[in-house]
């Protein structure tokens, strides 16, 4: 049974997914600012799993907002740090893997292409030795496309080309373009390497 205490924590996670699903159909700065405003109003101690969710989406809203502002970036940072540490402490795999992705994508913006790849390097590994194998695809897709921003071409090739058996087998089209798109561009880089 669900105490009043419960329910106010599901209320807020769903206020908080909600309007971020809105926000994807048609985005712009000032519903984005909005957003966030919201949002940090939901996010409270103690941190438990419908915080995660609230605090997870809060990273991500700082993380659209920040891509040229690195005060936005510190902030999303913070906020899946936070979301690490609860799902490590809770053993929670899938939350570990899917945060460290993002946290990594953080670090990406933030110009810290090492961080990231130890990220998505540990997201990998993650999913290879538990049962969170379908979030394989997406960790090697993030870890080939860091590779490529980071000139190591060939890498990223063999990286991506996993992603792409993984999401032809998923039969997703969407992810399948966007790892054929990853490779297109990878596959530039290596013709024009001097």
């Amino acid at each position: 049974m669900y105490t009043i205490r419960h329910c106010s924590h599901i209320k807020s996670s769903i206020l908080a997914v909600r309007p971020l699903k809105a926000f994807r159909q048609n985005p712009d700065i000032k519903t984005l600012i909005q957003l966030i405003a919201q949002t940090e109003l939901l996010c409270k101690e103690p941190f438990d799993h419908h915080q995660y969710t609230i605090a997870s989406t809060l990273g991500y809203l700082y993380r659209i907002y920040g891509f040229d502002d690195m005060n936005q970036l510190i902030k999303a940072e913070m906020y899946f740090n936070r979301c690490l540490a609860y799902a490590t402490s809770e053993k929670d795999i899938a939350k570990e893997i899917t945060t460290r992705i993002r946290l990594g994508e953080v670090y990406k913006y933030q110009g810290n292409h090492q961080k990231a790849l130890e990220l998505f390097q540990k997201a990998v590994l993650l999913c290879e030795a538990s049962d969170a194998k379908n979030q394989l695809d997406f960790a090697y897709q993030h870890l080939g496309k860091c590779l490529m921003e980071m000139g190591r071409y060939n890498e990223a090739q063999a990286v991506l080309r996993l992603a792409l058996a993984l999401r032809k087998q998923k039969d997703n089209q969407d992810l399948i373009d966007s790892t054929i798109k990853a490779l297109t561009l990878n596959n530039f880089y290596i013709e024009n390497e001097s």
